[in-house]
């Protein structure tokens, strides 16, 4: 396994913050919540999905698909990392994109900025627990689930 990483299954979406939300536990963890405006979902970046599509597979490891599919493995070590990722339009510009998956943390920070951060900053959903991180928190999140072997759960098989 590459030294530090982040695992994650999340949903990424442009910021969109209100204030703080409840504490959300989990297996790995106690984690501040924000809470998101309705129209959240509905808000989509300030970048057109194919221009995304574009950087993504300009990223090393990462190929694409025109209806948004994406797949990034390590290119070193054989199966060492991998994360799919799922890009959703609305209006021609990326609405959100499902993430699944672990990476080293330069490789995530690359996926972040195909979609315009850090100038346009982000925050996380957790699907299954369905509440919304902050970035910093997000990050605290996945590095512990990195630290605690769920990477090896997450990778698509």
């Amino acid at each position: 396994m590459t030294a530090v990483g982040l695992a994650f299954e999340i949903v990424l979406h442009p910021a969109a913050v209100l204030g703080p939300g409840a504490v959300h536990g989990d297996a790995w963890g106690s984690w501040p919540t924000v809470t998101v405006p309705p129209s959240a979902a509905a808000t989509p970046f300030d970048v057109s999905f194919d221009d995304v599509l574009d950087r993504l597979g300009n990223l090393a490891g990462v190929f694409v698909e025109p209806d948004g599919s994406v797949v990034g493995v390590d290119t070193a070590v054989a199966r060492a990392w991998q994360f799919d990722a799922q890009l959703a339009d609305l209006g021609g510009r990326l609405l959100a994109m499902e993430l699944k998956g672990s990476c080293p943390v330069a490789v995530f920070d690359a996926l972040l900025a195909c979609c315009g951060w850090p100038r346009a900053p982000v925050m996380m959903q957790l699907p299954r627990a369905g509440v919304f991180l902050a970035e910093e928190v997000f990050r605290r999140h996945a590095l512990a689930r990195w630290t605690a072997g769920d990477a090896r759960i997450l990778r698509p098989s």
